[in-house]
């Protein structure tokens, strides 16, 4: 099997190094899983939250309080990072159709 390579959006960017800066146990148990998602973009706790024809968006837990969104791009072999948040901000943050809109502009980045 292909190992995927990571692309993380500019706003997850921004929400990674605010919990970065803030609780280094925290950092390490991300940059863990993400750096997981190479090998394993489907691990375990897995949710799919849409799948769309060129891309699954994915919700898996990262401790108890925090969730990493991400998309899996098979065809490019990416794992597209989304959002970091909080518990809470995954259930009543951003709504699925922006995040399809985000991974849309990356895939039309990647085609040009």
């Amino acid at each position: 099997m292909n190992e995927f390579r990571i692309e993380i959006l500019t706003s997850a960017a921004k929400q990674l190094d605010t919990v970065f800066r803030s609780d280094r146990k925290l950092a390490a148990q991300f940059a863990k899983h993400i750096e997981s998602l190479v090998q394993t973009p489907y691990p375990q706790d897995v949710a799919i939250l849409a799948h769309a024809e060129t891309y699954d968006l994915c919700r898996t837990k990262i401790g108890r309080k925090w969730r990493l969104i991400y998309a899996v791009i098979g065809e490019h072999a990416v794992i597209l990072v989304v959002e970091a948040t909080s518990r809470e901000g995954a259930y009543k943050g951003k709504d699925l159709e922006t995040l399809r809109n985000r991974i849309q502009t990356f895939l039309d980045m990647l085609s040009e």
